[in-house]
């Protein structure tokens, strides 16, 4: 049985796949979305508690305090979760879709086994 995954809020997901299409600090998220810097450091310190993201090595030794400028980049396990999130919404759109489909057919036979008593309803109106 496949293990669930625990689903981010909105706000950490997005810091993630901008951080996965490209390493950034703080302060260039916070400039590329126009987003105050000190609305990202709860997203940020989740993703480094959770392991999906970790400061870059040139820029970053243990000694020192991470600061805005700081740059992050995507971890495997972050890298395995944005995929397994994509493969759960490619799963949910088709589910939606069939879900369509199923009522798109139901409300074409409903209409078709009272198709004779809407030509005379009709035809009574437009006499």
């Amino acid at each position: 049985m496949a293990s669930e995954i625990q689903l981010l809020d909105s706000m950490s997901t997005l810091v993630l796949k901008m951080i996965a299409k490209k390493s950034a600090s703080i302060s260039n998220l916070s400039f590329v979305t126009s987003i105050s810097m000190e609305n990202f450091s709860a997203p940020i310190t989740l993703l480094l508690d959770k392991g999906y993201i970790k400061p870059v090595a040139p820029f970053f030794s243990d000694n020192q305090p991470i600061t805005p400028d700081t740059i992050y980049t995507v971890t495997l396990s972050g890298s395995a979760y944005l995929e397994s999130i994509s493969r759960l919404s490619k799963k949910e759109r088709w589910q939606r879709n069939f879900n369509y489909f199923n009522a798109t057919i139901a409300t074409i036979a409903l209409l078709k086994s009272f198709f004779p008593e809407l030509t005379a309803l009709w035809k009574l109106l437009t006499q």
